[in-house]
């Protein structure tokens, strides 16, 4: 309050204050929402994230699905991701492979952009040179530890998936989820090692390994799983009616 200029004396005068500064947030997002997207904001629930307040429509998932212009449409979208990057916590999934087929891209996609009023969440498609391509099967492993340990900053929440991790329900994915917002992680990501698993130098990196499933499965669709539990772990946070007990 200080810092936009109100020294309140006082508690009823904070309290005042407060209710003013909360009243004033509210004009200024419905002025957004009304000028970049021709609307009022009369379809929007709060909800916390990072400690900050911010818009979530539950009803579409979305934003702005209203939105009628294409260039305020991706102005806004701009605005929005840019200070939802700041202030949550960013989820990264990163892969080993090559690109994903169109119809897996579709899905995740799809998963991202209903993810996106709640959280940040990017697909990280890690290649080997193909001129380093080789069937020896420890060396690929070397090369692609080489890429991870690279790509990965000391900032960074490491979870590994691997078929010996710690199997965790969808309520327990979460639950972590939660629990790593509230010890200020910034950015979490979310590891899916190549075909042939990942070294003891990467596994020492992780904070956590964690086991999606005893089943086997493509590496193109464990991508599109993991964007679906994602998207389904914040919807729980969200009390969405998404996910049923």
């Amino acid at each position: 309050m200080t810092a936009l200029g109100f020294k309140p004396k006082t508690f009823s005068s904070v309290v005042r204050c407060s209710i003013q500064l909360s009243y004033a947030a509210s004009i200024l997002n419905n002025f957004f929402l009304s000028f970049f997207c021709g609307r009022q904001n009369s379809n929007v629930k709060p909800s916390r994230c990072g400690g900050m307040l911010y818009s979530v429509e539950l009803r579409s998932h979305s934003l702005f699905s209203e939105c009628k212009d294409t260039k305020t449409d991706y102005f806004y979208k701009y605005f929005f991701w840019v200070n939802l990057k700041n202030t949550c916590m960013h989820i990264e999934i990163w892969s080993i492979g090559k690109d994903n087929e169109p119809f897996i891209e579709d899905g995740i996609r799809y998963y991202f952009r209903k993810t996106m009023p709640w959280n940040t969440v990017e697909l990280v498609v890690l290649q080997t040179p193909k001129k380093a391509a080789t069937t020896d099967l420890d060396r690929t492993k070397l090369q692609e530890e080489e890429l991870i340990l690279k790509k990965l900053q000391p900032q960074h929440y490491l979870i590994l998936l691997d078929e010996r991790g710690k199997m965790l329900s969808s309520v327990q994915w979460s639950q972590q989820f939660q629990q790593c917002m509230n010890q200020g992680v910034k950015t979490m990501v979310i590891l899916i090692g190549g075909a042939f698993g990942v070294t003891d130098n990467v596994r020492k990196k992780a904070n956590q390994c964690w086991s999606l499933s005893n089943l086997v499965f493509p590496h193109q669709l464990v991508r599109l799983i993991v964007a679906e539990q994602v998207y389904r772990s914040f919807s729980i946070l969200n009390n969405s009616p998404y996910h049923h007990v």
